[in-house]
């Protein structure tokens, strides 16, 4: 695809700048034409008040969605910024500014600044170079990063569920209890004693039971699956019993999308719970810091799940408002 003539023929028919460079880029952000021309619809003219321009903006936008992080105390983070500070020096330093009314020279946020481009063919003339040069820069990023290695995030098919078939059944229990697993043993080695039945952490019977009682759904990534989730709904309450991601998935974002999928299955839940194992850092991680979740008790013991009380299993348990 040829991206710069692609923007250029999107500026042409009357889209915004902003529009024109996000929606030439669509495909390798992964969202459609019609997604990239509405998110990218109200950025023209700087904001329509001469602020950024508008095809620099709608390269942050494409960069964002290829280079963007979603963890906050990721390396993502770090490339995110890298990558916001390339694009704005790039084109700064093609166009001498990143900033509307001063690569124009007059205040567009004005009926008189506007009156002054129109009459200069200002937006016919020079801005079509702009929206030319936030292309070439955005290219050029790609290809940097391409070459050290780094894929764009989007080069990952969209996470989906799927309803459990019975035919795969007994491997979502040998998928689930590999994924625990390799869980307690990056926390604690092959020192272990974490085992509800001999050499697994979760058993074949929690688990059949968790399918047998809830909706069980596969984590699918481009047609395949990665890993499952069993959850059971009762009128606005919702109970996360079991998700896991595959461990050679990891750190790609799945189960984040895969809650999101489930939030969206069932917009009907107010107020969703689940329950991890105290040494389970990486699922504490993900509850509290990317779902949303607060600790609501501590179960041990001397204080035990009142759904279990014959267990001594040490779990903490979790909440999830809905607004």
């Amino acid at each position: 695809m040829d991206h710069k003539q692609a923007a250029l023929g999107y500026f042409r028919s009357g889209m915004h700048c902003s529009q024109a460079v996000l929606a030439a880029f669509a495909e390798e952000c992964g969202i459609t034409e019609d997604q990239a021309l509405r998110l990218g619809s109200c950025f023209g003219s700087g904001m329509r008040k001469g602020q950024v321009c508008g095809a620099c903006t709608g390269g942050l936008m494409a960069l964002g969605l290829m280079y963007g992080f979603t963890d906050r105390g990721s390396e993502d983070k770090i490339r995110a910024d890298r990558v916001n500070d390339m694009m704005m020096d790039r084109f700064a330093e093609s166009c001498g500014s990143c900033i509307c009314n001063e690569i124009l020279g007059c205040d567009i946020s004005t009926a008189e600044g506007v009156r002054h481009a129109l009459d200069s063919r200002l937006f016919t003339e020079l801005c079509p170079k702009m929206v030319a040069a936030a292309v070439d820069a955005v290219e050029g990023i790609v290809r940097e990063m391409e070459a050290s290695g780094v894929s764009p995030a989007t080069a990952v098919p969209p996470v989906t569920i799927a309803p459990l078939e019975s035919s795969d059944r007994e491997q979502f229990v040998r998928d689930n209890q590999e994924a625990f697993r390799y869980g307690a043993t990056e926390e604690f080695g092959l020192r272990d004693d974490h085992f509800e039945e001999p050499g697994e952490i979760i058993s074949r019977e929690t688990i059949e039971k968790s399918i047998d009682s809830g909706d069980a759904y596969r984590i699918m990534l481009g047609g395949r699956p990665v890993g499952g989730a069993v959850v059971s709904v009762k009128g606005s309450r919702g109970d996360l019993q079991l998700l896991f991601v595959s461990p050679g998935e990891h750190s790609k974002g799945i189960g984040y999308q895969a809650w999101q999928a489930i939030e969206r299955q069932y917009p009907q839940v107010r107020v969703w719970e689940t329950c991890t194992p105290y040494f389970e850092k990486r699922n504490i991680h993900f509850y509290v810091n990317r779902c949303g979740f607060h600790i609501t008790e501590y179960f041990h013991g001397r204080h035990r799940d009142p759904d279990s009380p014959d267990e001594n299993d040490e779990m903490f348990h979790f909440e999830k408002v809905m607004f």
